[in-house]
């Protein structure tokens, strides 16, 4: 494949358990994928709709160039956020003009890409809308959706997951013949993982097949059911299942339909735990995507359950399978899955979720202002880790001060709080949402609407909206004058000289933004004032005077050093880079870049890495190493795409790209700049950062390079050239097909083409061409 092609990427999430059966459903799922456009998996809660959903999605990646992106939406109770949350999970930040719809319609327009969107039935009309906007301009795109009901949308082809195929009531044979029934293999394995040495044998066949017909397959069913061998044994499981089902159904098992198996096993579930383990599953409901233990404590603690006891009861919730755990670095998080989390919060009243969900609020309050507090410390890598993870749970808090009369101030205070986590996030139009939501709510004339003007202007000159960005600045500008604060006037002074700058106009930009830094110095504000210089030297720039802006830079850098803080220090160390290059100290501009890198990458500052491709490229340029720079350049743009961003949106620095990039063009020749341009692209993030870095010095894809040379020599394409690379792999025409979500009488069509190209007549000479040409540069 040529190395020019977009890389794959994939977010699909690691299988945590082993992947039972299915053995018909995966290949029609796949055939109904390789046919139509929009998929949508149907079926009851707990019969499995997500992982057939993951692992078909697995087994088809190789047949969309772009990638496989799975967007999880049980979390999400917003529906005007479902396209944010999707651009989100393809880590699109846009460009200035668009809202997330647009920007993904654009990202998406020319890619092949399949998107999972998993759990929609709670947003079903907000996932119609996304679905049918996005396959009509975007002819590349192929969605596979799970929900308990369909889309809708032109088009749609559904495929009802079935549960687990079980064995009869006639059928209760040798072990080994009940193992080719998928939930008995399924129940088998999860007893053996909670009671090692387990094995089905005829000491316990009838019972264990009585289990799995009296669960109707259900795999969720089956699952609570094996952990409950914990503390019972199979022969009591059984016995324990008949008594529960007489109970719900008068002693008729019939009458117990198949979506009321599931409740029963759940209602089981919940009434073998103390009443303080229902309270916190109960209680747990509240959350978003994902739960710290500390936010847990913090919410669901009263008097009632104290704060200390919350661990332990979450650990007994874990163990009996109903909390499922994700261990991070450093940290482990956990999760209640969807259909637990609705028995949960069907147990809340309304008066129970308000409490639960102004705790919750509370808790992201406190978390929101220790990130502020601690903006300028060491401590900031860690808390803007922490809002990162807990995004979802914000949502849910900016949700309840929207629904809650008297509570916009709060999340108006949280919301403003976030200037800069929108900013690094890129979620710019996010944020910009909830504070115009939450201003619309918020009447009083205080420091809480100025800051929220002044924020909501810096957002939207960010967006290039500049003159709604202008008619809030000027309002935050009066009423900061009124109310008399210093810190406000400071702060609304900053925001309207950064808005001159991006209007282009850095006479009135150096002035406000030298008041501001003023103000700011005299305030003591050391992270403020940074923030000011480094924009005040992009302004001096601007007006000719480079040596000056190199000062104030250095100035930035002076108040930074002491704080232990990354990200104000690494855009300075990105501006004194790029000042260094235009004054020809080129060593300097190196390490600068470097050490910026290396600041912004425990942040996962993807968009402003890429700058700093883009910056050290310049600098190549200007030092000769024209093969270099022409890779940075590739790398940049690799990002830009990856993040559907434009450096054109920065004026200042297009200008020095259009300045720079000719001269190392120059020095190669179009056909080697473009080779190599291509080769930067075709670097995943990790290897351009290390290329970046410059810690490991390597001639990426050589062996790629010698094979797609001899592909389009041949005049194979993109697809003709992943068929013969399968071939290669011995796969049959049956195979290939498969692997690429195409039909057999499709697949055989290219292979012939690639053998008429090649003058070739067999498959073999295929294997022996690629396997030649891969090991060329050796």
């Amino acid at each position: 494949m040529s190395v020019s092609t977009i890389r794959r990427s994939r977010n699909l999430p690691a299988d945590l358990t082993s992947f039972v059966g299915r053995e018909r459903e995966l290949p029609a799922v796949k055939r109904l994928l390789a046919s139509y456009r929009l998929v949508t998996l149907t079926g009851p809660g707990g019969v499995g709709k997500t992982r057939v959903a993951l692992r078909a999605a697995d087994e088809v990646q190789w047949a969309f160039p772009d990638g496989v992106w799975f967007v999880e939406l049980a979390g999400l109770h917003d529906p005007s956020l479902v396209p944010q949350t999707v651009a989100d999970t393809l880590g699109i930040q846009g460009t200035a003009q668009n809202g997330p719809l647009e920007s993904l319609v654009e990202f998406l327009r020319s890619r092949e890409l399949l998107l999972v969107l998993d759990n929609c039935e709670h947003l079903v009309d907000a996932c119609t809308a996304l679905a049918d906007s996005l396959l009509r301009t975007c002819p590349g795109l192929r969605i596979l959706a799970t929900s308990r009901q369909l889309l809708h949308v032109e088009g749609e082809q559904f495929f009802q997951v079935p549960p687990l195929p079980v064995p009869n009531a006639e059928q209760s044979g040798a072990p080994e013949t009940l193992h080719k029934y998928a939930a008995v293999r399924l129940f088998a394995e999860r007893a053996e993982a909670v009671r090692p040495g387990f094995a089905l044998d005829p000491s316990n066949q009838v019972a264990v097949s009585e289990i799995c017909r009296r669960l109707d397959g259900i795999p969720l069913a089956l699952e609570l059911a094996a952990s409950r061998l914990r503390a019972l044994s199979v022969h009591q499981l059984h016995e324990r299942l008949d008594d529960r089902y007489a109970l719900l159904t008068g002693g008729s098992p019939a009458r117990l339909p198949r979506q009321q198996t599931l409740r029963a096993l759940i209602q089981w579930s919940y009434d073998l735990c103390s009443p303080a383990e229902q309270q916190l599953w109960a209680r747990l409901s509240v959350f978003g995507e994902g739960i710290a233990l500390q936010a847990a404590e913090f919410v669901c603690s009263d008097d009632s359950i104290e704060a200390g006891e919350v661990f332990d009861l979450m650990a007994s919730l874990v163990d009996k399978s109903i909390v499922a755990t994700e261990r991070l670095s450093d940290r482990v998080r956990y999760h209640l899955p969807e259909t637990l989390r609705e028995f949960g919060h069907e147990l809340l009243s309304p008066e129970e979720e308000a409490a639960l969900s102004r705790r919750l609020r509370d808790w992201c309050r406190d978390l929101v202002r220790e990130a502020t507090a601690a903006w300028f410390t060491g401590d900031q890598v860690e808390l803007f880790t922490s809002l990162r993870l807990e995004h979802g749970n914000l949502r849910r808090a900016f949700g309840f001060c929207l629904s809650q009369p008297g509570e916009a101030a709060v999340g108006l205070e949280m919301a403003s709080a976030l200037r800069f986590y929108w900013l690094m996030t890129g979620s710019l139009n996010e944020g910009r949402q909830w504070i115009d939501r939450l201003l619309a709510l918020h009447d009083r004339q205080d420091l809480t609407r100025v800051h929220a003007l002044q924020v909501n202007g810096h957002l939207l000159t960010l967006l290039h909206e500049h003159d709604t960005a202008e008619a809030l600045l000027d309002e935050a500008r009066v009423l900061a004058g009124e109310l008399g604060d210093p810190s406000g006037i400071a702060a609304v002074t900053q925001v309207r000289g950064l808005a001159a700058l991006f209007r282009g106009e850095p006479d009135g930009a150096f002035t406000l933004l030298d008041q501001a830094l003023q103000q700011h110095t005299a305030l003591g504000d050391r992270a403020a004032a940074a923030y000011d210089g480094i924009q005040l030297a992009l302004a001096t720039v601007m007006l000719g005077d480079q040596l000056r802006a190199l000062g104030l830079i250095e100035d930035s850098l002076r108040l930074c050093e002491p704080s232990g803080e990354n990200w104000t220090t690494a855009l300075a160390l990105f501006a004194l880079g790029v000042e260094a290059c235009r004054n020809g100290d080129l060593v300097r501009s190196i390490e600068a870049g470097r050490k910026s890198i290396r600041l912004r990458l425990p942040l996962q500052d993807r968009r402003s890495i890429g700058l700093n491709f883009e910056a050290l490229a310049w600098t190549a340029a200007a030092s000769g190493e024209a093969v270099r720079a022409a890779r940075l350049f590739g790398a940049a743009q690799a990002v830009q795409l990856s993040i559907g961003t434009s450096l054109h949106a920065l004026g200042h620095l297009a200008e020095l790209h259009e300045l720079y990039e000719p001269v190392a063009r120059t020095a190669l020749g179009d056909e080697a700049f473009e080779w190599e341009l291509a080769a930067g692209m075709g670097l995943e993030f990790e290897e351009a950062v290390d290329y970046a870095l410059d810690e490991r010095p390597q001639e990426p894809v050589a062996a790629a390079r010698a094979q797609s040379d001899a592909a389009k020599a041949a005049g194979l394409t993109r697809r003709e050239r992943e068929v013969a690379e399968l071939v290669g792999q011995g796969m049959s025409n049956k195979e290939i097909a498969a692997r690429l979500v195409i039909s057999p009488r499709t697949a055989e069509a290219h292979v012939e083409h690639i053998l008429a190209k090649l003058g070739f007549t067999s498959r073999a000479q295929v294997a022996v061409w690629i396997t030649q040409h891969r090991t060329g540069s050796d």
